[in-house]
């Protein structure tokens, strides 16, 4: 374990991939984003902050790629171990954190007879990494990583494979946990999911 600690401890950069929001997945607060409610403000939106645990000003690192698919809000970005936030994600990340979570302002929804909303418009304010995500679905995994004993060397260490779950022994030595990968009302309040 303390050869573990010590490579992510030298880790400089985490390259991540994953499901920030599940289209249809009924998340812990009974909301549930239906496909296309992100496709406003995603057009809108310029960058979308890569946070620790939804801290005003945790930046961890940048979200390279945010988009919908036909499964969610797919999401791909680095860890900056070069930052504070950066370098405790790392380390969280280290201890098994690989949840998703977002900052949103619903805009527009549906009431369902189970109490919960169709979200059907939200404005996307960030991305955060968290331990307990809201969506239990909305995790990430890790794609590659960048060691600061590799760097004097100019070479990188990157997993392009993971598309496929084939992760190189390097990876799998830095995160070996597999990630699973009515009404209408309109408003303005963010909420955290």
């Amino acid at each position: 374990m303390s050869g573990r600690r010590g490579e992510l401890s030298a880790l400089t950069t985490m390259l991540i991939e994953g499901l920030a929001s599940v289209f249809l997945e009924t998340d812990s607060s009974g909301d549930r984003v239906r496909p296309g409610a992100f496709a406003d403000s995603l057009r809108r939106a310029g960058s979308v902050p890569m946070l620790w645990r939804h801290r005003p000003g945790s930046l961890a690192g940048v979200w390279t790629s945010v988009r919908e698919t036909g499964r969610g809000l797919e999401v791909r970005g680095l860890v900056d171990g070069g930052k504070p936030y950066g370098r405790l994600a790392l380390k969280g990340i280290g201890t098994g954190v690989n949840g998703l979570s977002i900052g949103f302002r619903p805009m527009r929804w549906r009431h369902r007879p189970d109490g919960g909303r169709d979200l059907l418009e939200v404005e996307l304010v960030e991305v955060s990494l968290v331990e307990n995500p809201m969506a239990k679905s909305a995790r990430f995994r890790v794609v590659g990583a960048e060691q600061k004993a590799l760097r004097p060397l100019g070479r990188r260490v990157w997993d392009e494979g993971a598309k496929r779950n084939e992760n190189q022994p390097l990876l799998k030595k830095l995160h070996p946990h597999p990630n699973p990968l009515s009404l209408e009302g309109e408003g303005h309040s963010q909420r955290r999911c």
